[in-house]
């Protein structure tokens, strides 16, 4: 099997083998996303409960509510600036969409390019903040940007599923209470590590990223 699918394997055996624990937590992701107050660190819990998972830490609520504790407010920036990147491009399409000219009509594809780039940049921003053992928003964010670009048929890949399993979620309510939130946060964790141990930048045990970034793949 392609190292490229391995990630997908694993997420979905992990998901299976903690099924139960996992449902719970999705479940009380759900709950505390209604909130809305507490949807960004729960959030940000997920990727650490999956990041643990990978290190064979069985998935329970202690880790759960002590990410979010730990990223609250960092999850809130980022929920923020998310929220601001989207509604800055979703004016600027609508205005240049409205425009008859040639300018305009390049201006809304430059824009619909930059939209896909900010969405795979989502998929790796919480996997990479919540291996780096001292993450930086800087150094984060650029490491997200650049990762599918270093390799864009993996991200497509993996990105791809995660689009199709929220489609399927949203037209099936039941997926989306019980495992897809959670599928995805071990996706876009078990994903990340796999690229970055096939390019060298981690190795196979269970230390942290530290300071190793995407950055030298892209160069390579």
């Amino acid at each position: 099997m392609s190292w490229r699918f391995q990630a997908i394997v694993r997420t979905a055996v992990d998901v299976y083998f903690w099924l139960i624990p996992l449902v719970v937590i999705n479940l009380l992701w759900l709950f505390l996303s209604i909130t809305i107050v507490l949807l960004p660190p729960a959030t940000a819990a997920l990727y650490t409960i999956a990041y643990e998972a990978s290190r064979s830490q069985e998935p329970d609520f202690r880790t759960f509510f002590g990410a979010m504790k730990h990223w609250f407010f960092k999850s809130w920036i980022w929920a923020i600036g998310m929220a601001f990147g989207v509604v800055v491009m979703g004016v600027a399409f609508i205005f240049y969409t409205a425009q008859d000219s040639p300018v305009a009509i390049f201006l809304s594809g430059m824009i619909l390019v930059m939209a896909v780039l900010f969405g795979a940049m989502q998929f790796y921003f919480w996997p990479y903040m919540v291996m780096i053992e001292k993450p930086g928003f800087r150094q984060v964010i650029r490491n997200a940007a650049l990762t599918p670009l270093a390799d864009p048929i993996y991200a497509l890949v993996n990105i791809g599923l995660t689009v199709i399993l929220w489609i399927i979620s949203l037209a099936f309510v039941a997926p989306l209470a019980f495992i897809t939130p959670v599928f995805v946060a071990f996706l876009g964790v078990y994903s990340l590590r796999g690229w970055l141990e096939h390019q060298g930048f981690l190795g196979n045990g269970d230390e942290k990223a530290g300071e190793q970034d995407a950055a030298g793949a892209v160069e390579t």
